[in-house]
């Protein structure tokens, strides 16, 4: 299964702030430099994960992100659905009756 970029950064950001868990907002700039992910992508990856509920943010001097303390745990899959749509093997799997598959 190939991810798209986007979802990969996606999915090494979440993995950073599921590793510095406890220890508050974790900043951009700390997880673009751990996880070597321009900055600028980013901060668009995080606005959008936050929007879906599968990160916080806190703002102000000490703010940055996080992992939401209250969320049943996360699956890969449901960040990968997210970020770049349903998986599915092959397109006609997820195309109804209708839809002439070979499978």
């Amino acid at each position: 299964m190939n991810v798209s970029q986007k979802c990969q950064y996606a999915l090494r950001a979440v993995f950073e702030l599921a590793k510095r868990q406890g220890r508050g907002p974790t900043t951009i700039s700390d997880v673009a430099e751990a996880q070597a992910i321009p900055p600028r992508f980013l901060e668009l990856i995080l606005g959008q994960l936050r929007q879906g509920g599968f990160v916080d943010s806190r703002r102000g001097p000490r703010g940055g992100y996080l992992l939401p303390v209250t969320s049943p745990a996360l699956t890969i899959g449901q960040i990968i659905e997210f970020i770049d749509g349903p998986i599915a093997p092959v397109r006609c799997v997820v195309g109804g009756p209708d839809v002439d598959c070979p499978l």
